[in-house]
């Protein structure tokens, strides 16, 4: 699994120590040289409750603060809103033998 992938999957959830200290890694290494994206459904104030170690949960927080665009989106989730593909069922045309 590369880095990247493990990031991505460790995101999901808590993470461990071993693991918390890759994020940091990851974003020094980018830090100023590339664009990172990053999306959550998890306001930054409650970041630290996905770390062990508050020390690396501040040095996540101030690499990504830093110069970020934040885009703060309200509202009710549009998974909730938008019909399901099950809900729409398409059917296609039958055929008429004309």
């Amino acid at each position: 699994m590369s880095r990247v992938d493990h990031q991505r999957e460790a995101t999901c959830r808590s993470h461990t120590t071993e693991e918390s200290r890759d994020l940091p890694e990851i974003l020094d290494d980018r830090y100023q040289v590339r664009a990172t994206a990053i999306a959550s459904q998890v306001p930054t104030d409650r970041w630290h409750e996905w770390f062990p170690d508050p020390t690396v949960a501040d040095a996540v927080l101030d690499r990504v603060i830093h110069h970020a665009y934040q885009v703060p989106i309200h509202g009710e989730s549009m998974r909730k809103i938008l019909p399901t593909a099950s809900d729409s069922a398409i059917t296609e045309p039958t055929s008429t033998g004309m």
